[in-house]
């Protein structure tokens, strides 16, 4: 029996995640160079990086999709990771676990919800105390208002049409125990 195909469309924003067979990201300069590949691609398709964490086993995106579809997109980061990893430890195959899960993401508190779910992945994982002390993932590009690889304008226009507003909304979010945050513009 063959595998049910994805639901694909223009705009859409998928939280995608993917776990290696043991650890696919075993150093710094592996998640430096999956970042590095994902910026790179990013800049030959047209899609928007929202959010992304990056564990030792796994990795977790958020993005929106625009006029290429997901599994392109997706095609040529795990090829391109994978020449990298099996160049560096003289292994074969990729390195993940089958296909990748890319779950459909609705606009407003589903939204910021996965978004702050990838960020806290980290502190639930118990890799750290804290959001801030985790430097792979993308909560630091929010929390020092950095535009780069990942679009943060699109959570914080989200939150508030001002950017200081959205920026004190985002922290609040993060740090809320609770899953619901009212967006108010």
């Amino acid at each position: 029996m063959g595998r049910k195909p994805r639901i694909e469309y223009y705009g859409a924003i998928y939280h995608i995640i993917h776990r290696g067979k043991h650890e696919v990201f075993i150093n710094e300069e592996d998640k430096l160079e999956f970042l590095g590949i994902l910026g790179e691609i990013k800049e030959i398709f047209d899609f928007r990086l929202i959010a992304y964490c990056i564990l030792d086993n796994q990795y977790n995106l958020l993005i929106k999709t625009y006029n290429i579809p997901v599994n392109r997109i997706m095609q040529r980061l795990n090829m391109k990771y994978a020449k990298f990893y099996n160049s560096n430890y003289k292994k074969s195959g990729s390195p993940f676990i089958g296909r990748y899960k890319a779950l459909i993401v609705t606009e407003g508190n589903n939204l910021l919800n996965t978004a702050k779910s990838i960020h806290n992945l980290p502190v639930l994982l118990k890799l750290t105390d804290s959001l801030a002390e985790y430097k792979w993932s993308s909560d630091v590009f929010y929390r020092i208002n950095m535009e780069g690889v990942v679009d943060i304008d699109y959570i914080l226009d989200n939150l508030s049409t001002e950017r200081n507003l959205g920026l004190e909304k985002y922290n609040e979010l993060m740090n809320s125990p609770s899953k619901e945050l009212e967006i108010n513009k």
